[in-house]
């Protein structure tokens, strides 16, 4: 069971035209879209990213990690290797040296392609439940004359 999530920032942004295209605001946006995905789910999730902050990105769910004058993979790894219990880790990156030091130690690896197609898939089936229930709420109306 997945309790912690170790996110490569920087590596996702890098998957993820629409991110890529505004590279100004794009930790910013990132951090909505993680905020969003992970409010109902009962884990931890720290994302990493490379370089100094620049402007204070707050977040309530997620712990935003800067790696200053050191590559994030290298501060990534070091929290892989300081965890107790690697299998309750998912780490989501396409770096493969990286997902290869996680996977020896036992994290459950996504890659950023996956991992932002399943962002995808939960917005899409939660756009579809909205305009089911919107669906349902105006023949409702009609039928007790309301509309």
């Amino acid at each position: 069971m997945i309790k912690h999530y170790i996110i490569d920032g920087n590596n996702v942004i890098g998957r993820n035209k629409d991110l890529m295209k505004d590279k100004i605001n794009s930790r910013s946006r990132l951090r909505f879209i993680m905020e969003k995905y992970f409010i109902d789910k009962k884990v931890s999730v720290n994302l990493y990213f490379d370089g100094h902050e620049k402007e204070k990105i707050k977040s309530d769910k997620l712990k935003i990690i800067y790696s200053n004058n050191h590559p994030a993979d290298d501060l990534i790894r070091d929290e892989i290797a300081q965890t107790k219990n690697c299998k309750t880790v998912c780490l989501v990156t396409s770096d493969l040296p990286l997902a290869e030091f996680g996977k020896k130690n036992s994290c459950t690896i996504k890659s950023s392609d996956e991992f932002l197609r399943g962002i995808s898939v939960n917005k899409k089936s939660n756009e579809k439940e909205s305009a089911a229930e919107s669906i349902s709420n105006s023949e409702m109306m009609k039928l007790f004359g309301l509309k």
